[in-house]
């Protein structure tokens, strides 16, 4: 538990600073985040702000944002079924035959696979920096992350006595952080998702798109801590870098100025929110079941390809 929540807060202060909401000057809040984050979070400051940025601006674009494009393993609206083109990885994602199968049971899936998320954004990060592609301080992001890994594989090392031991901790340690990648989805799985770009006239410009598509979570003052400043993430996506102990204010501003023109706030408890976001998991699950677009066999599968460096 102790782990769980200095990883979770400190996921919290890599957001703040990866936002620049900290210092307010980029460099500043660049470089202390790889520095503090990366070696003590083991995640990528550069691959978390490359993709965070997209989900801010597109967010909840189906083609567009990288944030809910989860395929194969989960959709989280029915319009993600078929076959689509996403604009950051650049491919095409389908409902192949092993995607429908691991849609059709998401609702099961989901807490698992939160348990075990925080590997993948290891992987993500390490992937980014063996590339080819310019990344800013690519050198320092490299070094922390070897200090992250050399670190914590040290700690396994010499505090833990046998490898039952240490699988057990690692195992644990990593699905009770899950905790906080529940959080994350919260905010968006069960909101309204789109096609192609927003911004096209009134209906959809940025503050209520941002609006429409971002879920608060309601709570008493003294969970704050507990939260980082992501229960306010309406008010977070529409001043991405207003300090968290601003937004509970920005958030009594909001919902007046919502009120005011009739525009709706999304905004329930977290065991709510939960019972929000399972639901529209199961109803896609249930709608995968039935789909047949893009049912290939399995040597027609983003698997099968992955395994083989398709595409």
């Amino acid at each position: 538990m102790v782990k769980k929540n200095r990883w979770q807060q400190i996921a919290f202060f890599g957001h703040d600073i990866g936002h620049n909401a900290i210092s307010h000057r980029r460099q500043v809040d660049l470089k202390t985040g790889i520095i503090i984050g990366n070696t003590t979070g083991g995640i990528s400051l550069a691959w978390w702000k490359r993709s965070h940025n997209v989900h801010h601006v597109v967010c909840n674009s189906i083609e567009n944002d990288p944030d809910n494009q989860h395929l194969p393993i989960m959709a989280v609206d029915k319009k993600y079924l078929g076959k689509f083109y996403s604009t950051y990885h650049q491919k095409y994602f389908t409902t192949d035959i092993i995607a429908r199968t691991l849609v059709s049971y998401q609702h099961f899936l989901y807490y698992p696979v939160m348990m075990v998320a925080r590997i993948n954004l290891y992987i993500q990060g390490i992937l980014l920096l063996a590339s080819k592609e310019k990344i800013e301080h690519k050198n320092l992001e490299i070094v922390s992350l070897m200090v992250f890994f050399g670190w914590f594989g040290t700690m396994l090392t010499y505090c833990l006595h046998s490898w039952q031991e240490r699988v057990a901790y690692v195992a644990l340690s990593h699905a009770v952080a899950g905790f906080l990648h529940v959080q994350i989805t919260l905010s968006h799985f069960a909101e309204e998702v789109y096609h192609g770009q927003a911004y096209n006239d009134d209906t959809d410009e940025w503050f209520r798109m941002q609006v429409k598509t971002t879920l608060n979570i309601d709570c008493e003052p003294w969970l704050d801590w507990f939260h980082g400043g992501l229960q306010f993430q309406v008010e977070h996506h529409l001043w991405p870098r207003l300090p968290r102990h601003n937004l509970r204010a920005a958030r009594d501003l909001t919902k007046a100025l919502c009120q005011k023109h009739a525009i709706e706030y999304h905004e329930c408890t977290f065991f709510q929110g939960q019972i929000r976001m399972m639901t529209k998991l199961y109803e896609t699950a249930l709608e995968a079941r039935k789909t047949t677009k893009n049912d290939g066999g399995f040597y027609d599968s983003q698997i099968w390809e992955g395994m083989n460096a398709i595409g």
